[in-house]
């Protein structure tokens, strides 16, 4: 700090090469490009559109730095690009939700939901596009509510934003890795938000011994759903699920199976309750980032009086997490001043380690 004021140095944008002395540059920028496309009204922007939104501020954003705005677009998700350099702004895309959407049928598909009490940020379903956008194979296939994505090992999903909810459906071999992908992906989101987080309901997978006729209509009808807290409590005390509608007891293992649930550190993968411990790998990126969500959830529950060294040291691993994400590493140990030792998990996906031996 000087007399001359405050210098601010982002690490992550210097790739740019261009040094920005005033922040308001970049977010007027930002700003002039999507409200000229909300303008037109246009959500694929070119950069042959430069002399149409800057033809009267020409030298404040000059021609040659247009493509830095695109970039930093993309870099904070406001916006993903195509192969043809075109970038597409998906909080102003049409409205309208496509008539021929694929079927997802109950018995070959996995479903969760996003229920929050209060109004969801706005335009919440955008950066799972954002991050998602190289799955999406068709231009008729994401709107500005929804989107849909096709995985490159037999999976599809369909992500919808509705009022107070975003659900998530996926279909095909690979539909259980699949939806948990998005999931990591909305986990992450949700855990940026200072507000009370949305509530997580998983569709229930019913085997033949929990299909009564109740519960066989209620499934047909639109799915059982029951909040994620609730599976964890049931697994971890090895009981089954009471039904009150139907009046009936759901063995809960298959869903935990299916979507993968982290129960006690392990997962319930494609095999329940069978775990090979003689060889497993970390996958870094999703720890860190699961870790980074329950750290930001933690530190919004303490009182910034009370709690303020708690809160410093906390925000500081989360930071440190930020940065050893960039570790150009599948796997990694960790120690924190004394001796470590690998950890052993079960299962696979998330924090824990994926099998890569058979029994």
């Amino acid at each position: 700090m000087s007399a001359l004021g405050i210098c601010l140095w982002y690490k992550d944008i210097e790739r740019f090469g261009t040094l920005v002395l005033n922040p308001n540059w970049v977010s007027d920028g930002i700003y002039k490009v999507i409200n000229w496309a909300h303008g037109n009204p246009r959500s694929i922007v070119s950069l042959t559109d430069y002399d149409n939104i800057f033809k009267n501020e020409k030298d404040r954003f000059p021609e040659d730095k247009f493509k830095d705005i695109f970039d930093l677009m993309n870099k904070y998700e406001l916006a993903y690009s195509k192969n043809d350099g075109n970038i597409v702004i998906p909080h102003i895309l049409k409205e309208d939700q496509p008539a021929d959407l694929p079927v997802f049928p109950i018995d070959k598909s996995l479903m969760v939901k996003y229920v929050s009490e209060q109004p969801l940020p706005p335009n919440a379903v955008c950066m799972p596009i954002v991050r998602h956008h190289e799955d999406i194979k068709s231009d008729d296939e994401v709107w500005r509510y929804g989107v849909v994505l096709n995985g490159d090992k037999n999976a599809m999903a369909l992500v919808i934003e509705d009022d107070r909810t975003i659900a998530m459906q996926a279909k095909g071999s690979n539909k259980s890795a699949y939806i948990e992908r998005l999931k990591k992906t909305m986990d992450y989101i949700f855990g940026t938000y200072k507000s009370k987080q949305p509530e997580l309901q998983y569709r229930v997978v019913l085997t033949g011994e929990d299909i009564s006729p109740n519960t066989a209509r209620l499934h047909e009808d639109s799915g059982i759903f029951i909040l994620s807290e609730t599976i964890k409590s049931h697994l971890e005390t090895g009981r089954k699920y009471f039904e009150p509608q139907s009046k009936s007891d759901i063995d809960l293992k298959p869903t935990a199976s299916e979507y993968h649930i982290h129960v006690y550190g392990n997962v319930y993968g494609d095999v329940y309750g069978k775990v090979d411990k003689r060889k497993t790998t970390i996958n870094f990126r999703d720890c860190n980032i699961e870790l980074r969500g329950s750290l930001n959830e933690l530190i919004r529950s303490l009182d910034p009086q009370k709690d303020s060294d708690i809160i410093g040291e906390l925000t500081d691993v989360v930071s440190d997490l930020k940065k050893a994400e960039k570790l150009n590493s599948s796997s990694a140990t960790f120690s924190s001043g004394r001796a470590s030792a690998p950890r052993q998990w079960g299962g696979s996906g998330g924090c824990s380690p994926t099998r890569t031996g058979r029994r």
